[in-house]
């Protein structure tokens, strides 16, 4: 089977959890005698979009790269360009099945386009992309959204520029919303990791809950581990080692581990405390904020990190502390691998696969986590026995695999769907894109109409300032002439 994956960003390049999941995924049909090629999004900008024909480990990656500014943006994930070239690469590579894991930096018809040249689609939603524009589901930095995917929702808090009015944004939210309806739509099937995930998207767009197929992930083991160690229980006297690790930013929590952990550390009567914190942190801004917070404490920022480094930290406990709604967490599975019990968050996918190997707080709030976190300290016992309840991986990458796999032969006797008439649709992007520029143009217009008052006050103040020279002048030249 000839199958052709449609990601954002793929290694070297773009390092992160779906990019992982392809790999590992594309690398499994490999060897099961299958033909596996990927279409992957680049954040290096071209003069013009193109692609670069290149491999990773044997697997054919064609590398698209858009010519066009913020094209990470929610407002331009429509590249007509690129649609272009994927129609063409299609027609050359002919296919059995697209795969499509994000549209991000590609376009967001790859599944209408599929349709179009005779393939069936699937689709996996690795995160909530489709049901916000955000992609996160967060508002004002923090505050988990269940609002539904609509301009009355969303306005507001959708990312806008300073030029755009809320007309156009407003019509910009409709048209993302109709453009992936219409993408999950002639999808043969929508696969994501947990019904919870499910259960959200269909909440917030409206979507029929039993077109979202949740089939779990595979997990590769980092450390060749996997469940084969557990954590050693501090000994009296010694320091109870916390830690995470992964995207060190705010969407993950990362700066109220730290100010939970400092507040921690200052009550009395505990045992010695440690917190280590693995990874390159987002910004300089957030670094700061960190280190701020974390004076007094003993934590330790590691930076970039090795798993080898996680080993020798001798950690008792992982904390999970993200703000957002997490559709799986390959950390959970490190966390597991590396033997050690967890704290999480109460919302995503997460909570519901901890069995009885962690405890729950609620979600942001710094309180709840440093009571939870002071119970787990002080209690070596209640740690041991967590630690002993890591359940065991619930999908290896061969049983992933088979059931990825059964979406595609479903797809396939399916055949291509029909398509619905993409004229409203059309109409509405052509609609967006004029109100876009005019937009712009007005804002034009009035940043012009703006210098030209600049410059006139900038006249009137300089004609005052030479009157009030010449006046000064005339007032010396009276008092000279009173003082002969």
């Amino acid at each position: 089977m000839r199958i052709l994956h449609c990601v954002h960003g793929f290694l070297p390049e773009s390092v992160g959890g779906t990019e992982s999941y392809v790999r590992d995924l594309v690398l499994a049909q490999r060897d099961a005698g299958h033909t596996p090629h990927i279409l992957g999004g680049s954040l290096e900008v071209w003069p013009k979009v193109g692609s670069e024909s290149t491999d990773f480990e044997g697997i054919p990656v064609e590398r698209v790269h858009r010519s066009d500014l913020y094209f990470d943006s929610w407002q331009k994930t429509h590249c007509p360009e690129v649609g272009q070239l994927f129609s063409a690469y299609l027609e050359t590579l002919r296919p059995d099945l697209v795969h499509v894991h994000q549209w991000i930096r590609l376009t967001d018809d790859l599944v209408t386009r599929a349709a179009k040249a005779g393939v069936p689609s699937v689709v996996t939603l690795h995160d909530l992309y489709t049901s916000c524009p955000r992609a996160f589901r967060m508002r004002d930095g923090d505050e988990f959204c269940e609002r539904p995917l609509s301009p009355e929702s969303c306005l507001g808090c959708a990312p806008q520029r300073p030029w755009q009015d809320e007309a156009a944004v407003a019509s910009a939210i409709t048209l993302y919303d109709r453009a992936y309806r219409s993408e999950l739509h002639h999808a043969r099937a929508v696969l994501v990791a947990g019904q919870e995930t499910a259960d959200l998207i269909a909440k917030t767009t409206g979507r029929p809950a039993d077109r979202l197929e949740a089939i779990g992930l595979a997990y590769t083991p980092r450390t060749g581990q996997l469940r084969g160690r557990k954590a050693a229980v501090p000994a009296p006297g010694e320091p109870v080692r916390l830690g995470v690790w992964g995207h060190i930013n705010e969407r993950k929590g990362n700066d109220l581990l730290v100010e939970a952990f400092a507040e921690l550390a200052q009550k009395p009567g505990l045992p010695p405390l440690e917190l280590h914190v693995f990874g390159k942190i987002d910004t300089e801004q957030l670094a700061a904020k960190m280190q701020r917070a974390a004076e007094g404490a003993n934590v330790t920022f590691h930076g970039r990190f090795e798993w080898d480094q996680i080993l020798a930290a001798n950690l008792h406990l992982a904390v999970i502390p993200t703000r957002c709604f997490e559709t799986w967490g390959f950390v959970l599975d490190e966390a597991f691998e590396l033997g050690l019990p967890v704290v999480v968050p109460d919302i995503g996918v997460i909570p519901g696969r901890i069995g009885g190997a962690g405890v729950k707080f609620r979600c942001n709030d710094k309180g709840d986590l440093v009571n939870v976190l002071e119970r787990l300290v002080t209690s070596p016992e209640e740690l041991k026995r967590l630690a002993a309840q890591i359940p065991e991986p619930t999908s290896d990458l061969g049983s992933h695999l088979a059931r990825v796999l059964g979406a595609y032969d479903r797809a396939i006797a399916m055949g291509p769907p029909d398509l619905e008439s993409q004229d409203e649709l059309n109409e509405l992007r052509a609609a967006v894109d004029f109100q876009w520029k005019e937009s712009y143009f007005r804002r034009h217009l009035e940043r012009e109409g703006l210098d030209a008052h600049i410059e006139n006050l900038e006249r009137e103040l300089q004609h005052f300032r030479e009157e009030d020279a010449r006046k000064a002048q005339h007032i010396e030249w009276l008092e000279s002439r009173l003082k002969d």
